[in-house]
């Protein structure tokens, strides 16, 4: 590795953008001004969501125009997306609290709620998708 003096933080157009917010220039990966011979590497490493390296994310259930995520090898503590009229929360499953974004009120009782009665079946598909293994659906609110 070498740093590289005057280097830009804007993109030229002879610059390719990577996920790891470097750049590739003239045969190496150029990021935060120092120049490395191999590619960042993909995946949580590089600080970009994987979900099996395949582009799939599990919905694991849907209710009421709500529908429930869980991601493959997502962070600790054990979690779900809540997706409702195009916003997001990320909800835990042991106990409804929200951990990050927000859902209207009246969605995120419901969601409260569907944990109370699937909850042994969220937390079995949060451990398959730490593995990551194959999820399985769970029936929504009644």
């Amino acid at each position: 590795m070498q740093k590289v003096e005057g280097s830009s933080p804007f993109i030229r157009s002879s610059e390719k953008p990577c996920i790891a917010r470097g750049f590739f220039v003239s045969g190496a990966w150029l990021k935060d001004g120092v120049q490395h011979d191999d590619p960042p590497r993909r995946g949580r490493t590089a600080g970009v969501r994987t979900a099996r390296d395949d582009g799939v994310v599990p919905r694991i259930s849907e209710f009421y125009g709500i529908a429930i995520y869980v991601y493959f090898s997502d962070h600790a503590p054990p979690h779900s997306h809540a997706q409702y009229g195009g916003i997001e929360a990320v909800i835990a499953i042991s106990d409804g609290a929200v951990i990050r974004g927000s859902i209207p009120d009246r969605a995120l009782r419901l969601v409260r709620e569907w944990l109370e009665l699937r909850r042994e079946e969220v937390e079995a598909n949060w451990l398959r998708a730490a593995t990551p293994a194959p999820l399985t659906a769970i029936d929504p609110l009644p």
